[in-house]
């Protein structure tokens, strides 16, 4: 990810209220003063070269020179006639000779990230927020920038962590990139707490929203992941498949009933047989039995197969709607006659409504099979009737 830095070149040129004679800590001698007034008439007159050899000239002659505007003024005219390796040399001398000046350090920053040497522009940015008073925080933000693009993630984070720390200075910008360092880190828990931040300012961004909800999941906070969710879907309709995967995510959490809302909102209203299948299972978890039945013959109308007829049963058998579990049992081994288990529910079904003959012949084909064999000599006993099925 690639971030623009806003970066303030500091040019050397006089403004008419200034001159050296201003700063005596330079130490500027004549000579000093009179070439770097010459260099200043040659970058005003965009005569970069010029004003280059001129201040080259000059150091070559005095080679013991300790006033660090020379080299701040040579790396300037240096860096605007492109030689950007030579400019970073110039301002370094310069920096080792005062190694307290901001304008030097940043410049150090600035010159060694459009060389891509990311590493050295980062230290020079924690250094450049170290020299001033304010402790603009910006600059914070650069080092992160140029510590991602040089690869080092931890050097990255630990720079944006302290530019995000101050929660009303950090802006929007710098919070995106921390976010995604710990992403790539997985650092889990300060990712989440950086994505309610930057959330806090940014309510309507969905895709953080999901990004929070990914978070959440790798640190196994289900809940809270779904939450994250139903906001992020509560700002954009998802589709299908993200209805589908919070359903799932409920599912998880063993909220079978939001589970099949949920599926409903993601196959809408003409669901095909697998979907009816699959919300049919999701209200019979649910126990709302009239959603379960009514998904279920949907699926059916679709596609009257034996393993849909099957599931008819098995939920007309669970809850004890026997006349229906009969018949959905009989429609399956009708399609099916190797349904074996079909055999010995049906037999079930069939004594529940006092239908011996059918459970006779249900028990015996399902004992004609080792599985169930011993269930079904079981239920060959059930249905002798009893002395007082007899009296009635």
């Amino acid at each position: 990810m690639l971030i623009r830095i806003f970066f303030i070149f500091l040019f050397f040129i006089f403004s008419a209220s200034y001159s050296f004679a201003d700063k005596p800590e330079n130490n500027i001698i004549r000579r000093e003063q009179a070439v770097l007034y010459q260099a200043q008439e040659a970058l005003k007159n965009k005569s970069f070269h010029k004003a280059s050899n001129l201040l080259s000239e000059y150091i070559n002659k005095n080679p013991g020179s300790k006033n660090s505007l020379i080299w701040y003024a040579l790396g300037n005219a240096l860096y605007m006639s492109q030689n950007l390796e030579k400019a970073l040399s110039a301002y370094e001398k310069g920096f080792k000779i005062d190694p307290g000046s901001y304008n030097l350090c940043i410049n150090i920053a600035k010159t060694s990230y459009d060389l891509k040497q990311f590493f050295k522009a980062g230290e020079f940015f924690e250094k450049s927020f170290n020299l001033t008073n304010s402790k603009n925080r910006e600059l914070l933000f650069q080092a992160g920038t140029a510590y991602y693009q040089g690869k080092n993630l931890e050097k990255a984070g630990a720079a944006l962590k302290k530019a995000v720390s101050d929660q009303k200075q950090s802006k929007t910008e710098w919070l995106r990139l921390y976010i995604h360092i710990c992403l790539e880190l997985k650092e889990w828990k300060e990712a989440e707490i950086t994505l309610e931040k930057f959330l806090n300012k940014n309510p309507g961004d969905i895709q953080y929203w999901k990004i929070l909800a990914n978070t959440r999941l790798n640190r196994k906070n289900y809940k809270e992941a779904a939450a994250a969710l139903e906001i992020a879907y509560s700002i954009k309709t998802p589709s299908s498949k993200e209805w589908e995967e919070l359903a799932n995510l409920y599912f998880h959490l063993n909220f079978p009933l939001k589970a099949a809302r949920t599926l409903e909102k993601a196959y809408g209203k003409k669901p095909d047989a697998k979907q009816c299948e699959k919300l049919s299972s999701a209200f019979a978890e649910a126990q709302r039995k009239e959603k379960a039945i009514k998904y279920i013959n949907l699926a059916i109308e679709q596609t009257p197969c034996a393993d849909i007829y099957y599931k008819k049963g098995q939920l007309c058998y669970e809850w004890g709607v026997w006349k229906k579990a009969v018949k959905s049992f009989q429609n399956c081994i009708k399609l099916n006659p190797d349904k074996d288990m079909a055999y010995l529910l049906l037999g079930y079904c069939a004594l529940e409504i006092e239908d011996y003959d059918l459970a006779c012949k249900s028990f015996l084909s399902a004992s004609k099979k080792a599985k169930y064999k011993k269930q079904a000599l079981d239920g060959l006993e059930l249905c002798k009737p009893t002395e007082s099925d007899l009296s009635d």
